[in-house]
C-alpha cells in the first residue's frame, strides 16, 4: 500500500449562533456525535482542557447527521472542520470553543506507487492542492486553538 498524507484533521464543537453556551464549559449540555468516530468528544475534551460534567451524548449513524442535528438547533455537534466549513462562513453554525488538531490525517491511499501512473500522480496534486487551499482558508479565518501551536 502507498500513501500521502494530504491534510490534518482538527475538530470542534459548533453549533448554531443562538444555541452558543452562556459560558466558557459544557457542563449540562446535549453532545451530539457520530457513531463512526465514537471518541471525539473525549479527544476534544482532553485537548481543549475541558469538561462536560452532567452532559448527555446522543449518537448518529454519521458525523454528517451530526451536523445536521447541530444545524437543527439540537445542542453541539463534534465535527471536523473540513464537513462544516460552509456552515462556517455563512454564519450557520459557529465553534464556539475553536477547533484543535487531533493528531490524525487525511491520507490518500492506493494499491501502486502514485508516480507509476499518470491520472494518479495529477490526482494527488490536485487534491493536495485542494486541501492546502482548505487548510490556509481555516487557518485564516477560523478560531483556532492548538494545544501545541498556539
Amino acid at each position: 500500500m502507498h500513501g500521502v498524507t494530504i491534510c490534518e484533521e482538527w475538530i470542534a464543537p459548533v453549533c448554531v449562533p443562538t444555541g452558543r453556551p452562556a459560558s466558557d464549559h459544557l457542563h449540562g449540555a446535549r453532545l451530539l456525535r457520530g457513531k463512526t468516530r465514537p471518541q471525539a468528544w473525549d479527544n476534544w475534551l482532553r485537548l481543549a482542557d475541558m469538561t462536560a460534567a452532567d452532559a448527555s451524548r446522543v449518537d448518529y449513524e454519521h458525523f454528517y447527521l451530526c451536523i445536521q442535528a447541530a444545524l437543527a438547533g439540537l445542542e453541539i455537534g463534534m465535527t471536523s472542520f473540513l464537513m462544516v466549513q460552509d456552515e462556517l462562513k455563512s454564519g450557520q453554525l459557529i465553534a464556539p470553543f475553536g477547533f484543535v488538531r487531533d493528531g490524525s490525517s487525511y491520507c490518500l491511499l492506493s494499491a501502486r506507487p502514485f508516480a507509476q501512473s499518470t491520472n494518479a500522480m495529477l490526482f494527488q496534486q490536485w487534491i493536495t492542492q485542494q486541501m492546502s487551499l482548505c487548510s490556509q482558508q481555516f487557518a485564516e479565518g477560523a478560531a483556532v486553538h492548538s494545544p501545541t501551536v498556539i
